[in-house]
């Protein structure tokens, strides 16, 4: 059994999908908005996503849309890790959930 408590984070994957936004009838601006998986005990994927305005809140996916390693340590963390937990160990293992600290630390 999986205790959040005694995870630690082993992996950052980042993600950039910047794109292009009209912002008048000549110009355009980019947009920076990201995602990351963030792997603990190199077996569960947590998620963390957000743009230049704002940090979505932490997210534990399915196994059936990703998994490192361990599709059941997967299910289990989706079905038994309290959110805030989660992100209590994101906060504590000064993890910042925005696009410049996670593309600086990826380790994928």
């Amino acid at each position: 059994m999986l205790n959040i408590n005694e995870m630690k984070i082993t992996d950052i994957q980042f993600f950039d999908h910047t794109h292009p936004v009209q912002s008048s009838d000549d110009d355009f601006e980019m947009v920076r908005e990201y995602s990351a998986n963030i792997i603990l005990n190199d077996c569960v994927v947590i998620q963390l996503s957000g743009n230049d305005e704002e940090a979505h809140k932490v997210s534990i996916p399915s196994s059936a849309e990703c998994y490192w390693n361990d599709e059941k340590a997967q299910e289990f963390a989706l079905e038994n890790f309290d959110l805030d937990e989660v992100q209590k160990l994101i906060d504590d293992s000064d993890v910042e959930n925005n696009f410049d600290f996670l593309k600086d630390y990826q380790t994928h």
